[in-house]
């Protein structure tokens, strides 16, 4: 039976949120955690200049988030961009300066979803991590995994995350693997048509591939610190802890 989509950005976002959500459970399922199962939606939001009637949508769109939730997200994009901390930078090669304004607006679009779900992750006892916002159609589209703030207590997160000019700490290994699963998910667009083709077993074999990715990745834990490798951070913005 065919789904109207009232809210639409691509044909196929049923079946990516779907296929992002399984992937996330499959990955924390493997870890050895059956107790909780986290929540995958879809957001999307206009494009400044293009022409659609919904200036956003959510996927699913007769789930627990309301398409009232995000309201003022345009707006907030709008401020987030006029304020970044990057608004200011120069870089010395013409291809930096060149991306600059769109990888500006990808991050506002990131750094407004997070503020706006502030609210409802305390009211409803989870944390939310949005993925790298991508233009779809009309859209910037970012994956949103929550999960509850339960887990976080048995998988305590680290006070103060390290960095220094090699690597970047994430929290937990709840943090990695989620980290993972965005990496994946938001900036491989082909995977996006994979997902829509339903071949049986994907889900498993990618899941298969992340651990080892995450194995990999942790490669440093000595006094209670955890690392992950900086090998993916050339394209990649940096993960809100």
């Amino acid at each position: 039976m065919t789904k109207l989509i009232r809210l639409f950005m691509w044909g196929y976002q049923p079946h990516f949120q779907y296929e992002v959500e399984c992937l996330a459970n499959n990955v924390i399922e493997n870890l050895g955690i059956s107790e909780t199962r986290a929540e995958c939606f879809l957001i999307g939001a206009k494009i400044p200049g293009h022409q659609n009637p919904n200036p956003v949508c959510v996927e699913p769109e007769d789930g627990k988030w309301p398409i009232s939730l995000f309201d003022e997200l345009l707006q907030a994009i709008e401020t987030e961009v006029a304020n970044h901390p990057l608004k200011d930078m120069f870089y010395s090669d013409e291809p930096s300066m060149r991306d600059k304004p769109e990888n500006i607006r990808r991050d506002s679009v990131r750094r407004a979803i997070y503020k706006t779900l502030e609210t409802y992750d305390t009211a409803h006892q989870v944390r939310s991590f949005v993925g790298s916002p991508a233009p779809v159609g009309d859209y910037y589209v970012a994956p949103v995994l929550q999960l509850p703030n339960k887990l976080f207590e048995r998988f305590r997160p680290l006070r103060e995350p390290i960095a220094d000019a090699f690597t970047t700490g994430l929290p937990s290994l709840i943090h990695a693997a989620v980290y993972e699963v965005n990496i994946h998910t938001s900036h491989k667009p082909s995977l996006r048509n994979r997902l829509s083709l339903k071949i049986k077993g994907f889900v498993f074999y990618v899941t298969t591939n992340l651990i080892q990715d995450i194995i990999r990745n942790l490669v440093n834990i000595s006094h209670g610190q955890m690392w992950l490798s900086y090998a993916h951070s050339a394209d990649i913005v940096p993960f809100k802890f």
